[in-house]
């Protein structure tokens, strides 16, 4: 039988059903601001459905230590109604502690991570007006050329001994860290599967990605005053003793 489009009336009927329905502190003004000027954007969130679905079993079912496990990661993305296939990809091999895996589906920006945090949890991004795509000057890894795994070490709390270093000098040695969609996507699933978050203590800087604005770098970090996430920028030569990095694995 051939599928039929919705009336008018139906479609009104529809979109009065949505917003009536929408979770108290799902959309806040910003994320308005957001869409409202990024139409494209918008038709292909609801296209793909990442308004989550209702919790299910998988949602605070597992442990942690599944990180580990790429089929955890299929699990992750299909709760999220994104497309992720690891078959073909490369898997980097377990070194020096980094037990998680971290799947990063293609495509995916990091204004759509911060979409995927602030239907989980609160978001504080003080950052180009929410905006981040547009504020990043280069990172990494990009999505855009595929999906990709890379390996990190467990843990709540940013690498112990890359604390108190900077990005300039973490650059220096050569020490490949996160990037902001990465930090974003671990931040997400970490809270998905124990309902805990990251960076309670100290901070992530992510020093995988850099921002237009003098080459400064994102800092991701839970505030318990806010009892949010705030997403920010520091300077590339600054090393604060609340910051950290987290080291990653690619091959």
């Amino acid at each position: 039988m051939e599928a039929k489009e919705l009336t008018p009336r139906e479609s009104l009927e529809l979109t009065a059903l949505i917003v009536k329905n929408l979770p108290k502190g799902a959309f806040q003004r910003r994320t308005f601001d957001y869409y409202f000027s990024h139409e494209k954007e918008l038709q292909e969130t609801l296209a793909r459905g990442l308004v989550l679905d209702p919790p299910h079993d998988f949602v605070y079912s597992k442990s942690l230590a599944d990180l580990g496990r790429t089929e955890c990661w299929t699990e992750i993305w299909r709760y999220a109604n994104w497309e992720f296939n690891p078959s073909g990809l490369l898997i980097p091999a377990e070194s020096d502690g980094h037990d998680w895996l971290l799947g990063v589906p293609k495509d995916i920006s990091a204004n759509q991570s911060l979409i995927l945090n602030q239907h989980a949890f609160e978001c504080d991004c003080r950052v180009n007006k929410g905006d981040l795509d547009n504020g990043i000057k280069k990172n990494d890894r990009d999505p855009r050329t595929g999906a990709y795994f890379i390996r990190v070490r467990p843990g709540i709390q940013p690498d112990t001994e890359l604390r108190k270093l900077s990005a300039v000098q973490l650059w220096n040695q050569k020490i490949s860290g996160m990037t902001l969609t990465e930090r974003l996507i671990l931040g997400w699933a970490v809270y998905l599967i124990s309902g805990k978050h990251l960076d309670t203590e100290i901070g992530t800087m992510c020093h995988g990605t850099r921002f237009w604005n003098n080459d400064n770098v994102p800092i991701v970090r839970w505030i318990d005053e806010y009892e949010a996430v705030q997403i920010d920028q520091c300077l590339s030569d600054d090393a604060p003793e609340f910051l950290g990095s987290r080291s990653v694995i690619t091959q």
